[in-house]
């Protein structure tokens, strides 16, 4: 009887390991199958994705145009506001568009956007534009001046960049 009952017992774990290890493959082909199958559909959603994304970088960089620098002339000399005597600015402006229509409704429009300029830079001391960031901030008021003036006479801002190439305090 004890040899049966190691008979028994001997052959209730090699079943019970045979079952195991075929659930346990079984199990690992459905997650490998599964992840393969994934990484098929995703794998290909990714590469339409890709080629989709190349297109509209090539239509991009077909609709981006070349920049044009607008020199406004003459200089802009103004007076500051000082309390210590007469005070000068003198400031060269380029703008940059990308559009040659722009350009010529700029010089169009040019007398209109020198008075707001001359005004906005006679409006500023010389203690406000003595460091970087003052002449950053005058840099973005002139550029907005000069869009709202676009955008009020053409429908459009046009302007994308100032430029300050000469800038001259006394």
């Amino acid at each position: 009887m004890a040899e049966e009952e190691i008979e028994l017992s001997g052959e209730a774990p090699k079943s019970s390991k045979k079952n195991m290890i075929l659930f346990g493959i079984i199990g690992l082909l459905l997650l490998g199958g599964g992840i393969g199958g994934t990484i098929f559909f995703l794998g290909g959603e990714k590469a339409d994705s890709d080629e989709a994304v190349e297109e509209v970088v090539a239509e991009v960089e077909e609709e981006r145009k070349e920049a044009i620098y607008i020199a406004l002339k003459p200089s802009f000399t103004v007076n500051f506001q000082s309390g210590k005597g007469a005070r000068f600015l003198q400031v060269d402006v380029q703008a940059m568009t990308r559009d040659s229509e722009v350009t010529e409704q700029l010089h169009r429009h040019m007398p209109v956007v020198r008075d707001a300029l001359v005004m906005l830079f006679s409006s500023k001391t010389a203690q406000e534009l003595s460091h970087r960031e003052g002449k950053k901030k005058l840099q973005a008021e002139t550029l907005a001046a000069i869009q709202e003036i676009l955008e009020s006479e053409t429908g459009s801002t046009g302007i994308e960049q100032i430029y300050f190439t000469s800038f001259v305090m006394q």
